[in-house]
């Protein structure tokens, strides 16, 4: 435990039609995809920390020889009865991002547009399925996995991304900005909880400016929606 670790070229597989069925704006791209998807390039990176303790509104994680406390509401409800959480980085690459940016500066909207759906799309999938990786491995262990909690959701502050980034040495493939942005665009930090007993797969719940969530910085882009739940 707390020693990092790093995969490159982990399969993706991705299903084409599947792909277009749910972005009917690629209906006749399929072609396209198919060459643009030899452009993903991905890399992880991740390191299994010990909780010490998680209270109402921390966590408290052993990182090496310090200690990282995470002030949460989100984060300690979503890692409730957790013993151990995975700290991971992952990318596709800038391959897509740097065509996408390619093309909008030609005037290629459209061609930008499937880069940009592919891009996204990769990135979730790869990290669903290095999850899923991962939750098959924990459960000869008899441990079961959290939901995925990224930075930048509920009251996970977002600079916790440049923590994430220096503890898993990422600075060859993910870079963060000095607005704790990740470089390639398409990369997701996150932390994966492990537990003992099998976790409810739902997001914590909470109103807008009371408690977790702070309201209006993410709204635009948060997939969780714990406010309105």
């Amino acid at each position: 435990m707390g020693k990092d670790k790093f995969l490159a070229n982990f399969p993706l597989n991705i299903n084409i039609p599947s792909l277009v069925k749910e972005n009917p704006s690629l209906k006749g791209a399929q072609e396209k995809i198919r060459k643009l998807e030899k452009l993903i390039q991905p890399h992880i990176f991740w390191q299994e920390l010990k909780i010490n303790s998680i209270n109402e509104d921390k966590v408290n994680l052993a990182l090496n020889q310090e200690k990282w406390t995470i002030e949460s509401v989100y984060l300690s409800l979503g890692l409730k009865n957790c013993t151990h959480v995975t700290l991971l980085a992952l990318t596709i690459g800038e391959g897509l991002p740097n065509y996408s940016q390619e093309c909008l500066k030609k005037g290629l909207f459209y061609e930008a547009s499937i880069a940009d759906i592919l891009g996204s799309h990769a990135v979730e999938m790869l990290a669903d399925k290095f999850g899923n990786y991962l939750a098959q491995n924990y459960l000869s262990k008899g441990l079961y996995p959290s939901l995925r909690f990224s930075p930048g959701y509920g009251d996970f502050e977002l600079d916790n991304q440049a923590k994430i980034s220096a503890s898993l040495n990422t600075k060859d493939s993910i870079k963060v900005t000095d607005n704790y942005l990740l470089e390639p665009v398409k990369s997701i930090t996150a932390l994966i909880g492990w537990s003992s007993i099998p976790k409810e797969k739902t997001y914590p719940t909470g109103e807008a400016k009371k408690g977790f969530c702070q309201g209006g910085q993410n709204c635009a882009f948060c997939k969780t929606w714990a406010c309105r739940k």
